[in-house]
């Protein structure tokens, strides 16, 4: 057994596949609106609290994408927080939604090659626990985050709705 656990991804070559860039790009720019902590430009996307960098380089390294077939792999620590996990969740599913013949392109695993599906809020809730990224108070935050780009509904909690008159019901 690994010493800590990891969350691996990989994406296969898709030569000529122009639709990854598109959602990639998008996916990006979401990401840039939604988190101030996130800071990307042509060549990466960095996620400034932690210091995550995924890298789009024709050179094949750890964390970076091929910006031409879209070839990439890499680990995600806990160390680098729920963000990069976030990021490949919702671009696995806008890939399921959007362009369903290349979503098993991108796939993921733990440290020891165990497949990880994260195609709902359970399933990324459950990895983020299995990492032990954060305590269960944490994961509002995070689902407002996924909320925020889209990964999961908006879930309306009436609980925290104000209302300044008190209610007339018996």
């Amino acid at each position: 057994m690994a010493d800590r656990p990891t969350f691996n991804w990989l994406m296969k070559p898709m030569n000529g596949n122009e639709s990854v860039q598109v959602l990639v790009n998008t996916l990006r720019s979401e990401f840039l609106e939604a988190f101030d902590q996130v800071y990307a430009d042509v060549n990466s996307i960095l996620c400034i609290h932690s210091g995550f960098k995924l890298v789009f380089s024709q050179e094949n390294g750890e964390n970076q994408i091929h910006p031409g077939n879209y070839e990439g792999a890499g680990e995600v620590t806990p160390e680098d927080g729920h963000l990069p996990i976030l990021f490949f969740a919702a671009l696995h599913k806008v890939m399921r939604e959007e362009a369903p013949s290349i979503a098993g392109m991108l796939t993921f695993c733990t440290e020891e090659g165990e497949p990880i599906r994260l195609e709902s809020w359970p399933e990324l809730k459950a990895e983020y626990t299995r990492l032990g990224v954060y305590e269960s108070d944490a994961f509002e935050c995070i689902r407002s985050d996924a909320e925020a780009i889209g990964f999961v509904d908006p879930v309306y909690r009436l609980d925290k709705l104000g209302d300044d008159e008190p209610a007339m019901f018996f």
